[in-house]
């Protein structure tokens, strides 16, 4: 029976390193879907994002921009916590209703309204 070369320890041991590192950042990794929706005067666009399957935990991230000029106006990341899903918001999940006088956004969720963003 030969006794095995020298350098496969170091084959095996880089080849699990990278499974497990592999692993790791596949876990961590979120796919997101959204909603997008521009106000009614046409100045201002909110995007909502979340996961796209149902989530124990999660975050909801919205980023209201000034269409003119591209900028972000407003940034907002809201976590959810571990006993609470987050819903999908892409295939009827959620939806974006502004205010007539282009004031305030809000992010419904299952036909609730959940959060509101509103303008400078």
């Amino acid at each position: 029976m030969a006794l095995p070369k020298r350098n496969s320890f170091l084959i095996g041991f880089v080849s699990a390193f990278v499974l497990i590192a592999g692993y790791f950042v596949w876990q961590n990794f979120g796919v997101g879907g959204g909603v997008h929706a521009d106000s009614p005067d046409g100045q201002y666009s909110l995007l909502a994002m979340a996961p796209l399957s149902p989530q124990s935990g999660g975050t909801y991230d919205l980023q209201l921009r000034h269409k003119k000029s591209g900028d972000v106006v407003r940034q907002i990341s809201v976590s959810v916590t571990a006993p609470q899903t987050t819903v999908p918001l892409r295939g009827g999940g959620g939806s974006i209703e502004w205010d007539p006088a282009s004031t305030y956004a809000e992010l419904h969720v299952d036909g609730t309204p959940v959060f509101r963003v509103w303008v400078p």
